[in-house]
């Protein structure tokens, strides 16, 4: 017989039975597949210049429970290819994920806490995923943190969020793409999460919006990811992303991710609305993404926290912080009524026109016990330091809301607050993320 004919049928022979006379059926549970095989995966395929990697459903990686991927191929002439059940599947951590302990292809067991490249190769060409488990232990429901203990701080930190997501979150950029929390949890540029809860009809959550874009870059240069969460529109709908864009990037510009509570997932919409972390408008929560816990919120005064100053030190104790550092920028000194720094140290303050100062890192308290109605005016220079001014709840150590739930104070961007409210109360000025100015404080009557 011809010797080239000879070796052909031993090529074959070998191929078709393994090599050592066994059938050619790959071994239960190796995802290999028929082009895996023959060696093809190595092959060219005529027009395939890339590999895209992602998962499958909305679930993240979760220790204990198989996951599946998918393979989308890229051509040269523009097209796109499902090459799921094509490619070969491997990870770069089969401790952490593994293809071949699950007999089906394109899933993968999910081993154990860490991360991990999930990688398809076809022809030559090679894409990845490069993701993370996301923390076993978190909670289906969010929680403030006061609300974990004895309500005194340092406080328990909650269990790690849910994975809630979005597909149509507003990025900057004009960008429309998902936001999910599992994402946001495997990427390591990102310190924490600061989400800023509100509405569209909220004037306070507007002003808030715009000092936290005054900083934005700032924040994000150290880590920060910036969330606008609107949960109502003008009408007290539930408001889309949409919605949500169009009024924000009317204020702030092109500042942040922008997403509406209509479209929260899973749960088909108004997962914020309903949970406990929202108390007033607007609320914070800051998130740190290492381990998806909430490490400061309205309970613990976020709202009032050096952004920049969290996101470059996630790991401190924010539920309790030592008074930020600042520049003294009072052009006299401090209030004769000091120290006042406390709700308990609240100096009363009648009628009239008085000066003081936030001329440190410590608020300062005063007690109203007029019994009518009253107007008070904060002046100051907002360019020599932005100051706030609240009526105090005592009994959630926070700005007192209104029936709407809108926090009851002034929180502008102008030179100077006004706050017009009836009967005793408490009332706080504040240096906004460390603010300093001496102010002009004048209590009226009013009809």
């Amino acid at each position: 017989m011809n010797p080239f004919i000879l070796l052909v049928a031993f090529f074959f022979f070998t191929v078709g039975c393994g090599g050592d006379g066994s059938s050619g059926s790959p071994t239960p549970g190796t995802d290999t597949g028929v082009l895996t095989d023959l060696g093809a995966e190595m092959q060219p395929v005529d027009g395939l210049t890339e590999i895209r990697v992602s998962m499958a459903g909305i679930k993240p990686l979760l220790p204990g429970t198989p996951k599946n991927f998918v393979a989308t191929g890229i051509f040269d002439d523009g097209t796109e290819r499902d090459l799921t059940n094509d490619v070969q599947w491997t990870t770069s951590n089969p401790d952490v994920a593994s293809f071949d302990d699950d007999p089906r292809p394109a899933f993968a067991e999910i081993k154990s806490d860490g991360k991990v490249s999930v990688i398809a190769s076809l022809g030559g060409i090679e894409g990845a995923l490069n993701t993370c488990t996301y923390p076993a232990d978190f909670s289906p429901y969010l929680r403030s943190i006061r609300t974990q203990g004895s309500g005194e701080c340092p406080c328990d930190l909650p269990a790690p969020i849910p994975y809630v997501y979005w597909e149509n979150a507003h990025y900057p950029g004009g960008e429309v793409k998902p936001l999910r929390f599992g994402e946001l949890h495997c990427d390591e540029s990102v310190s924490i999460m600061i989400f800023v809860v509100g509405t569209t009809w909220c004037g306070a959550c507007t002003s808030y919006a715009q000092r936290i874009a005054e900083s934005a870059a700032e924040i994000e240069a150290a880590g920060g990811r910036i969330i606008f969460i609107e949960l109502e529109d003008d009408n007290h709908a539930p408001c889309t992303s949409e919605i949500a864009n169009r009024h924000l990037s009317r204020y702030i510009g092109d500042v942040g991710i922008r997403v509406g509570d209509a479209d929260t997932q899973p749960g088909g919409g108004g997962y914020m609305a309903t949970s406990g972390v929202v108390r007033a408008y607007p609320t914070v929560v800051i998130v740190r993404r290492s381990d998806m816990r909430i490490i400061a919120d309205d309970s613990t005064g976020a709202r009032d926290l050096d952004l920049v100053a969290v996101a470059n030190n996630p790991d401190q104790d924010w539920t309790a912080p030592a008074p930020p550092m600042v520049e003294n920028r009072c052009d006299g000194p401090d209030e004769d009524s000091e120290p006042n720094n406390s709700s308990m140290q609240a100096a009363p303050l009648g009628f009239g026109t008085m000066r003081g100062g936030i001329c440190d890192g410590y608020a300062d308290f005063f007690q109203i016990n007029e019994t009518g109605s009253w107007r008070l005016n904060l002046d100051f220079a907002h360019d020599v330091g932005d100051l706030d001014v609240a009526v105090w709840d005592t009994s959630v150590d926070g700005p007192l809301r209104d029936q709407s739930g809108e926090v009851v104070g002034g929180f502008s961007q102008d030179d100077g607050e006004v706050v017009e409210h009836s009967g005793p109360a408490l009332i706080r000025i504040s240096g906004f993320q460390g603010g300093s100015a001496s102010y002009t404080l004048t209590l009226s009557s009013r009809p």
